[in-house]
């Protein structure tokens, strides 16, 4: 993998409304994110109160490596609408698109997906899996045969 300072950027964007509590807890977990350059795109659909506060609490992070952009929409755009205004604001070469209620529970999630687009090229795109918070099951189930038929490498 390249040196941190040679790395490519990579987006995150949230298209969030209302819930700062959970949005917390989601930029908490991309801030623990052991890889650099960051951006991350909070777009608020017009929650009833503004997310730009819960943005503060992130300054200390803000550096060349680490931007947290927020926009707060004028009137209220919907889920499909925010998320591609969100896409249109990134700049970075790879792109998570996040809920505002997740959270990254592996530190090195995005660093071992970048290394893994960059070094075979043949790889589209990385999945995680996700699960659920009280029962902490699995959300995603994949059939055994998906790997052959679809080209796909599962890791643990």
């Amino acid at each position: 993998m390249k040196p941190a300072f040679q790395r490519e950027t990579v987006s995150i964007i949230i298209p969030a409304y209302n819930n700062p509590e959970y949005t917390r807890t989601t930029l908490k977990s991309i801030t623990a994110q052991h890889y650099r350059p960051l951006e991350i795109i909070l777009s608020d659909d017009n929650s009833p109160a503004s997310l730009e506060p819960l943005t503060k609490e992130f300054d200390e992070f803000q550096n060349d490596h680490f931007k947290l952009r927020y926009f707060r929409q004028p009137s209220n755009l919907g889920v499909m609408d925010n998320f591609t205004f969100s896409v249109k604001q990134a700049t970075g070469k790879y792109l998570i698109p996040f809920a505002h209620d997740n959270r990254f529970t592996d530190e090195s999630f995005i660093s071992e997906a970048v290394e893994i687009m960059e070094t075979h090229s043949a790889c589209h795109m990385c999945v995680a899996n996700a699960v659920y918070e009280k029962t902490r099951e699995a959300m995603l189930h994949l059939p055994d045969n998906i790997k052959a038929k679809d080209r796909w490498e599962i890791l643990e």
